[in-house]
């Protein structure tokens, strides 16, 4: 399985303008208006980004960054974890994708990426995926025939939580569950949480199955070490169905 975050990269048809190769968390630390990173800053210690350099379809950096991880509220002392985290810059693109990173950490591995790219932190962002964002990316997963695998939504009322995973990713839910009109349940839900799909031959070599969240976290189920190319099938979709006016 492969974890991923996804940003938007606001500035991502401009040319790089810094030619850095490092980014460092201290850097980050002393830049004007970082508070509006402090909640991050908190749960990050130190760190450096660094360039890794250009592949056919993204730019790829590696992080290395000390944090501190969540643990149990319990807990009275807090410990620090150090690790190493991969993120890509993908061309032709708005998205900038963090990999098997918590999200706390990944916010700040991006504002590096900025810092590398555009001299400040600030030019790519969270995300929010809305109600007609996971619309448009069922509509569009649909058309090149593959299946609704996952949905996670909270409705109104005393039964408000559904939550389902499709038993055979070539089938999907719709037809596991054909008395449950799903177009109507995302309409009235009043959250969706995640969605889950999954791609089929001959769209794809082998199939592909993943969720994303509304706030852009997600993972790839399978194939459960995806080649570079399945991971940017992902990340093709995910760009066409949220941001089809930045492509």
């Amino acid at each position: 399985m492969k974890d991923f975050i996804i940003f938007l990269n606001t500035e991502h048809r401009r040319e790089p303008i810094t030619g850095a190769k490092e980014a460092s968390v201290k850097e980050l630390r002393a830049y004007p208006g970082s508070s509006y990173l402090s909640r991050e800053l908190e749960v990050v210690v130190d760190g450096k980004l660094t360039y890794l350099g250009e592949h056919p379809a993204y730019n790829a950096f590696k992080y290395e960054v000390t944090y501190y991880p969540r643990i149990s509220r319990f807990v009275r002392e807090r410990v620090t974890v150090s690790a190493e985290f991969t993120l890509w810059q993908i061309k032709e693109s708005p998205l900038v994708t963090a990999f098997n990173i918590p999200r706390a950490v990944a916010r700040i591995g991006v504002a590096l990426v900025s810092m590398i790219l555009y001299g400040n932190p600030f030019a790519i962002k969270p995300i929010n995926i809305t109600r007609k964002d996971f619309a448009k990316l069922k509509e569009l997963i649909q058309a090149k025939h593959g299946k609704l695998t996952r949905i996670h939504v909270k409705r109104r009322g005393i039964f408000g939580k559904v939550e389902l995973t499709a038993s055979n990713i070539k089938v999907g839910l719709e037809e596991e569950y054909p008395n449950i009109n799903f177009n109507e349940l995302l309409r009235s839900a009043s959250i969706i949480h995640s969605l889950g799909f999954s791609l089929l031959p001959p769209v794809v070599k082998r199939p592909i199955s993943f969720r994303i969240t509304r706030w852009g976290g997600g993972q790839i189920y399978s194939p459960p070490e995806p080649f570079d190319h399945e991971i940017l099938t992902v990340m093709d979709l995910l760009k066409e169905a949220l941001f089809p006016d930045l492509v």
